[in-house]
């Protein structure tokens, strides 16, 4: 699991692969030791059977890496970036993987939206954890007729966010989660910031807004970024969904429908939102999103873990979390049965039916009904039904 959602991470991926019955050793990212081991815990606080679930705190490399190859691992559960996908499913042996990557998302806003809403969602699913979950709103379509109203509120509230230490409590959000990432981030700034750029910085982002406190060397601090650009977003320039910070662009259209060609484009399919009043808009806008979740009037960063969480393109393979979980760590098991008493003139063509055959007692060849509850099966197969349905 990787360092965003330090806890809901991988409770949603632990819990429902132990619910299915299997064994689980964990790997937690190695940039939050201390996080994972309050995690591992909580497990060991349940009392499970020895062995059920077990954690080992250490690098990808060489732990990650030996646990993936290990033959005695039936399944990798992985959550992480595109690229540790990739590197996962060529790693690894068909139908021995399940892993679900980012790609962060996008947001619609009609002019019928209800703008406090929909700012208010926008700018917190684009900032929090200082732009760094996978699902975090990276672009906003909003259409012309509210497009400046819209920017005001959103450049507003943006700056009086409060970034600070997470021991603080009322601290908004808190570093980068590494000092590398900083300068990168900064670097994507820059490149904002060169003159003829059809980008245009609204909040300027980045260090210097920060007070001296919060810019000290080994700090990883930065403020968010607003970037507004009319029409389609431009060519050769770093795609927002693969900016590791608090990132968002502003894409101002006469109609939202003129920025779903882009999302199709784009080579991420994780999360959008749709702000509007319309349940009929609504349908017809998430119907041609390709989005593994549509949210409607919620931010992109909200997710239910009773709900299948589904990545399309490079923000997933085939990976369906939560419920779709339990399906994707059992073994599919196909239980046809036959009740009721044998009548041997319903046979196949071309077999004869011996006449002593026809002295046995008919009450001797009666079979009990199925009884789902005499398996052995992780789940009763009504439930497993239970959950496709859902």
């Amino acid at each position: 699991t990787p360092s965003p959602y330090p806890v809901f991470g991988p409770i949603q991926l632990i819990v429902p692969t132990l619910l299915a019955g299997n064994c689980v050793v964990w790997n937690p990212s190695s940039q939050i030791p201390i996080s994972s081991q309050r995690v591992a815990e909580v497990f060991e606080g349940a009392r499970l059977p020895p062995g059920v679930f077990s954690m080992v705190q250490g690098p990808r490399d060489p732990i990650g890496e030996a646990l993936v190859a290990h033959q005695a691992v039936d399944m990798t559960v992985a959550a992480g970036s595109p690229q540790l996908g990739e590197a996962l499913r060529d790693r690894c042996e068909e139908g021995r993987l399940w892993v679900q990557t980012g790609g962060k998302g996008w947001a619609f806003v009609c002019q019928d939206a209800h703008l406090d809403r929909a700012v208010y969602e926008v700018v917190t699913s684009a900032f929090l954890s200082a732009g760094q979950r996978c699902n975090a709103t990276s672009r906003v379509v909003v259409e012309s007729a509210v497009a400046e109203e819209f920017i005001n509120r959103v450049v507003g509230l943006s700056k009086g966010l409060k970034i600070g230490s997470p021991l603080e409590l009322d601290s908004f959000c808190g570093p980068l989660s590494e000092r590398a990432g900083l300068t990168a981030f900064q670097k994507v700034l820059k490149r904002f910031q060169r003159k003829g750029s059809p980008l245009r910085l609204v909040v300027e982002g980045g260090t210097s807004p920060l007070p001296t406190a919060l810019r000290k060397k080994g700090m990883a601090y930065v403020a968010p970024a607003i970037a507004v650009v009319d029409g389609r977003f431009p060519d050769g320039y770093p795609l927002p969904e693969e900016v590791e910070g608090p990132l968002l662009v502003v894409v101002v259209v006469d109609s939202v429908e003129e920025g779903l060609e882009g999302f199709a484009d784009h080579p991420y399919g994780l999360a959008a939102s749709v702000f509007t009043e319309s349940d009929a808009r609504f349908a017809d806008l998430s119907r041609q999103l390709q989005a593994g979740a549509v949210n409607w009037n919620r931010g992109t960063i909200v997710a239910s873990t009773r709900y299948p969480n589904a990545g399309l393109k490079r923000s997933g393979h085939g990976a369906e979390g939560n419920s779709g979980l339990m399906l994707a760590t059992t073994w599919p098991q196909a239980v046809l049965s036959s009740s009721g008493i044998f009548d041997p003139s319903h046979r196949v063509p071309g077999m004869s039916w011996p006449k002593e055959m026809d002295a046995v007692d008919p009450s001797s060849m009666t079979t009990p009904p199925y009884n789902p509850e005499d398996d052995t099966i992780a789940l009763p197969l009504e439930a497993l039904d239970t959950l496709r349905h859902e």
